[in-house]
């Protein structure tokens, strides 16, 4: 049937309405046109016909040349997730045959050629698939190990094993004499299969940035542990690793393993931890928010981290004003009976209304913890001047603030060793290429963060 200088043909007839339907001759090109004859010969027109438009180059079949490429980077980019790998893939193949159609591999299909290949590769064993060239190198056209090491040690709770990733260029940084050295663990980014990431970061004063260097996957905290992942940190620097001040958690196992390691260096406690402890405790308490946040405030309990002890010696005049159920205070250390006047100073500007029984469980467990289990010199700035520690960022930890910005890189939590050790290299590029450029003065050192001074207030001083 023609209608209009166009064909149609017969799709159906209604016997009993004795209605006919047609459609345009070109509907397996697309054409949506269509025509409804009534029993008595009227015609109702349904859509438009794009029959007449110019007719588009035909679709490009890559479905084979698709799956070839999928297989040859499956193993080339070994640290790309499957998904954004497939993604990748598609891409170039539209871009290239624009503005053709293609036909290609869909999602699905793509990344099971993934993984297939991958499991092959590696018959399954994600360590075998890390120590892979594509993986364990720096990229496809440097060589040059960005793995480090590779270990697995028997326990008494079984084996534990550890990865520890990191670029040559920066590991140069270890040979600096008198460093400062920062160690901390990050668990919201950790693969399935550790229990947390230690990163070390040193603070390169020739072009004033903190520079994270090593990312070390652990499943263990044990002293062991730590001491081992140190023993490395000072072989990847050809044992010429002497840090003089070493900033890190309070957390017993990590400290005496740099006490082992760098007996000379000083131990240095971060602020950061040292008050979010503090914060725990008070609210295991059950210590009101309201004076949880007064007694965080600036110049409130941080105001213990600055008393000089020198100068607390001769304001004590009575000892028994401050007890703690059994404490001896006459046989307790130097630096702890000197305390006991910060105590009462800080205790005295702190809200304790209606609460006293709770902020008194709370001021024992401070005396036990933090003057008997933590050396006082971790977290005293009095002892730190007195040992000449570097007091660079004290109480702004520049680990902290990299460890979220890691983690808000990565994405989503616990992501895959892969992903993982792909966002790693890229942390390493960024930071290769930001101390090239500063040497170079094409970029200017990045600002630090607002470091927080507390003083000892002058109402102290008066105070007995």
């Amino acid at each position: 049937m023609e209608h209009k200088n166009y064909r149609f043909c017969k799709k159906r007839t209604v016997v009993e309405t004795g209605t006919t339907y047609f459609s345009c001759v070109k509907f397996r090109a697309g054409c949506p046109a269509r025509l409804v004859v009534k029993k008595g010969g009227a015609i109702i027109e349904r859509n438009a016909h794009c029959c007449d438009q110019d007719i588009l180059e035909e679709v490009a079949d890559v479905r084979r040349d698709m799956s070839l490429e999928l297989q040859d980077r499956a193993i080339k980019e070994f640290s790309v997730a499957p998904g954004v790998l497939w993604q990748r893939v598609f891409d170039e193949f539209r871009a290239k045959h624009h503005p053709s159609t293609i036909y290609g591999i869909a999602r699905p299909n793509g990344v099971t050629i993934i993984k297939n290949v991958r499991q092959g590769a590696t018959g399954g064993d994600i360590f075998r698939a890390v120590e892979a060239t594509p993986v364990r190198s720096i990229s496809d056209s440097d060589p040059r190990p960005f793995l480090q090491f590779s270990m697995a040690h028997p326990t008494t709770t079984g084996i534990q094993r550890m990865l520890c990733f990191g670029h040559p260029d920066l590991l140069r940084i270890l040979r600096y004499p008198q460093l400062t050295l920062f160690i901390d663990g990050t668990f919201s980014v950790v693969p399935k299969g550790f229990s947390q990431c230690l990163i070390a970061m040193v603070y390169d004063p020739s072009v004033d940035v903190y520079v994270p260097l090593l990312y070390v996957l652990v499943n263990s905290k044990s002293q062991e542990t730590y001491w081992r992942v140190l023993e490395q940190l000072i072989m990847a620097s050809d044992r010429l690793l002497e840090p003089r001040d070493v900033t890190c958690d309070f957390e017993l196992a990590l400290i005496n393993a740099v006490i082992e390691q760098f007996p000379t260096a000083n131990i240095v406690g971060c602020l950061f931890h040292w008050k979010q402890a503090l914060r725990r405790k008070m609210i295991e308490l059950k210590i009101p928010k309201e004076q949880i946040a007064d007694a965080m405030k600036s110049g409130k309990l941080d105001v213990l981290t600055v008393i000089p002890a020198e100068e607390v010696l001769d304001k004590v005049r009575n000892f028994s004003v401050f007890t703690f159920g059994k404490y001896d205070l006459y046989k307790n250390t130097f630096l702890f009976i000197l305390f006991m006047q910060g105590l009462r100073y800080v205790r005295s500007i702190i809200d304790e209304t209606e609460t006293k029984t709770k902020w008194t469980a709370f001021w024992k467990y401070f005396v036990r913890t933090w003057t008997k289990r933590f050396d006082m010199s971790l977290w005293n700035v009095s002892q730190m001047r007195r040992n000449n520690v570097s007091m660079t960022n004290r109480t702004n930890n520049p680990l902290e603030k990299y460890n979220r910005d890691f983690a808000a890189r990565i994405g989503a939590p616990h992501p895959s060793i892969l992903v993982f050790i792909e966002a790693a290299k890229k942390e390493a590029h960024s930071y290769v290429k930001l101390l090239d450029d500063i040497k170079h003065g094409r970029q200017s050192a990045p600002a630090h963060a607002r470091s927080v001074n507390v003083e000892v207030p002058g109402e102290y001083t008066a105070f007995e």
